[in-house]
């Protein structure tokens, strides 16, 4: 009894592992996990020991489906306290861990029983035997569906963010599916007949097996596939709410424009009166001055208002930040695009592009903007200098904040170019970053 709850604490730890191998940790993690570890196999010893002592000192018989409900269950419950105590995660992140673990365990503990039904296991009474069942059919199995489960499902929704988001009455109904599949599974040893006939053999060993391991399938199915769910409308929230915004600031920032061009072509009438009187001496200042406004004005005519007005703010943005801005926009056939998606649209672009370069040498600040016609198609086409090494998950750069997740103002790029049937790519080139957005046209 205590080898079978050894050699499940070591299955169970291996794969419950993967679920905690990028969560944050606790302050004295080592001290906290040895601790932990030394308690968790001192109690299994204990239970272990206990049952052993009450079947055959006391005499009382305890049924065995009852003691392996019990021990499992405190044991799980340990799992879940060593969890808790070593990493610095909410409750129902523990649940998520410690279940996702268990669920793994017991799958693939009930996929090597169905095969050696019908393969046969080793004999284990020889040294020879023992040492191959324990390693190609006690560990080999668990280790390899570790490594499988942690780099092919666990690893890549980490990065892109869908484990962050957890919904907890789903995750309910996927520990009762998973709990109810386990007890079943112990009740399987007293099917009447067991030891004795060939056909109730099968239904232990396939039929209820091959049940749990279903349900185990299933649990793990139902948490993975609902926190996709809940980060998908994570995103949404916030990418509406980030289109208010944006929607609120390009109100506004078309009203200033408006304003400013006013302000600006009233100002060089009066500078134009001014200089048709003999003002002597003045000359080199009107110009001067003229020269100056017209500067500051970086007026656009684009042929496409939401457009001008994006240029001329951005366009402001890098002048108080030393940056040159080379723009050549056609904005003739941005009708196929709404205003107010083209405005975040290029501001996006644009301010992506602002804060790769503000930080690089003066000499370096340059950002080169084309848009118009290219190939049947309308291109938006960015380059930029950047100062290191982009890294890319699923082809979109990832925030240096964060490595699992992708900045808004990326991923609304990418939500624009799809919205209207285009497609948007980012790469770099050396030291230069680009940005491509390309709209078919008719």
């Amino acid at each position: 009894m205590l080898v079978r709850y050894i050699r499940y604490s070591v299955q169970l730890m291996l794969l419950v592992s993967i679920f905690l191998f990028d969560e944050p940790r606790r302050k004295h993690f080592s001290l906290r996990l040895a601790g932990s570890l030394i308690l968790y196999f001192g109690v299994t010893c204990i239970l272990a020991y206990l049952w052993t002592w009450i079947q055959n000192g006391t005499g009382v018989v305890v049924p065995f489906v009852l003691s392996s409900i019990i021990n499992f269950t405190v044991m799980f419950a340990m799992m879940l306290g060593i969890i808790y105590l070593c990493f610095d995660v909410k409750p129902i992140d523990v649940l998520f861990d410690g279940t996702g673990g268990y669920a793994l365990q017991h799958a693939v503990f009930c996929f090597v029983t169905i095969v050696t039904y019908f393969t046969g296991s080793f004999d284990t009474s020889t040294a020879l035997g023992l040492f191959l069942d324990y390693a190609l059919l006690r560990i080999l199995p668990y280790v390899f569906v570790m490594l499988i489960f942690y780099f092919y499902v666990i690893k890549p929704r980490r990065i892109k963010g869908e484990l962050e988001y957890k919904n907890k009455t789903m995750i309910f109904f996927s520990v009762i599916i998973f709990l109810v599949a386990v007890i079943l599974n112990e009740f399987a040893f007293f099917i009447p007949g067991e030891s004795t006939t060939l056909s109730s053999t099968f239904t232990s060993s396939v039929v209820c097996k091959g049940y749990s391991l279903i349900c185990c399938v299933v649990s793990l199915a139902l948490q993975f596939t609902i926190s996709k769910s809940e980060k998908i409308e994570h995103d949404k929230y916030l990418q509406e709410r980030v289109f208010e915004i944006q929607r609120s600031q390009y109100s506004i920032s078309k009203e200033t424009v408006e304003l400013f061009n006013i302000k600006f072509h009233d100002m060089k009438h009066m500078i134009d009166v001014l200089g048709s009187g003999d003002y002597s001496g003045k000359e080199d200042v009107i110009k001067s001055l003229k020269e100056e406004v017209s500067g500051m004005g970086m007026i656009f005519d684009t042929g496409n208002k939401a457009l001008d007005t994006v240029l001329m703010q951005k366009s402001l943005v890098c002048q108080s930040n030393g940056i040159r801005l080379s723009c050549m926009a056609d904005g003739q056939l941005a009708k196929i695009i709404e205003d107010m998606d083209l405005y975040v649209l290029i501001a996006n672009i644009l301010d992506n592009a602002i804060n790769a370069v503000k930080q690089l040498d003066k000499d370096r600040r340059s950002i080169d903007l084309t848009i118009g016609e290219s190939g049947g198609a309308w291109l938006i086409r960015c380059e930029n200098f950047c100062g290191k090494d982009t890294q890319f998950v699923d082809g979109l750069p990832v925030t240096d904040s964060d490595k699992r997740y992708h900045g808004f103002g990326t991923r609304s790029i990418v939500h624009t170019a799809e919205k209207y049937n285009g497609a948007a790519r980012m790469y770099q080139e050396g030291d230069v970053f680009h940005t491509d957005v390309i709209f078919p046209l008719g």
